[in-house]
């Protein structure tokens, strides 16, 4: 599904990506390891990455989230693919933020709303280290019982490590927000590999350059 963005910083452009692996991911929020499915967990709630990366999700309307898995009583019957660990809003109508103690390039994951619809939507607002607005993405899908991992892929990536929080919100085709919604685990690219190769270019010319100074001097 194609997403529409609205509005870029003067630095840095963010972008859709059609699939997980343009992503480039080297990280990612396993929901599996915040909890058994049915377990209820807390409004906010704080956790790490695989690859060690602090992040804090909420929700602005009161009550817990909940993990569920995709499988027939496992707490969701959907179009994700059977047995991924998701994290759901437990029946709250409200917009998660993913605040991450550090910036990232990119992320991705698929979303479901809790009713079988076609043609939902769902607003992606990303945010920088000082609450500057990245950009607002939308994109459509179609949410199923089909258990065939079809279920609608968000993903976005930067020039930059410049996102640091996310906020997304699921609306009906007659423009509600959704009762409720779920999202699979969130594939990060936290590591800027441009960045981090031209910070090694700079630390090589430099040391070459104190090379060539103390050889002058010998």
């Amino acid at each position: 599904m194609a997403g529409l963005a609205l509005g870029t910083t003067a630095f840095a452009a963010v972008n859709p990506v059609a699939n997980r692996a343009l992503l480039s991911p080297n990280d990612e929020i396993d929901w599996a390891t915040t909890g058994a499915a049915f377990d209820l967990l807390s409004n906010p709630f704080s956790g790490t990455s695989t690859g060690g990366l602090g992040y804090t999700i909420s929700k602005t309307a009161p009550g817990d989230f909940e993990r569920v898995d995709e499988g027939a009583g496992l707490g969701w019957l959907g179009n994700f693919a059977v047995g991924d660990a998701l994290l759901s809003g437990s029946l709250t109508p409200t917009p998660f933020s993913i605040t991450f103690a550090l910036p990232v390039t990119g992320l991705g994951f698929q979303v479901q709303p809790d009713v079988y619809v076609s043609g939902f939507s769902a607003q992606v607002d990303l945010f920088d280290n000082g609450n500057g607005l990245l950009g607002s993405f939308f994109f459509a899908g179609d949410s199923t019982a089909a258990q065939d991992n079809s279920a609608l892929f968000i993903g976005l990536l930067s020039d930059f490590a410049d996102i640091a929080r996310m906020e997304l919100d699921v609306f009906l085709p007659n423009g509600d927000r959704a009762d409720n919604f779920a999202l699979n685990e969130v594939s990060l690219n936290d590591v800027p590999e441009a960045e981090t190769s031209a910070a090694a270019v700079f630390v090589g010319l430099v040391g070459a350059s104190v090379i060539r100074r103390r050889l002058n001097r010998a």
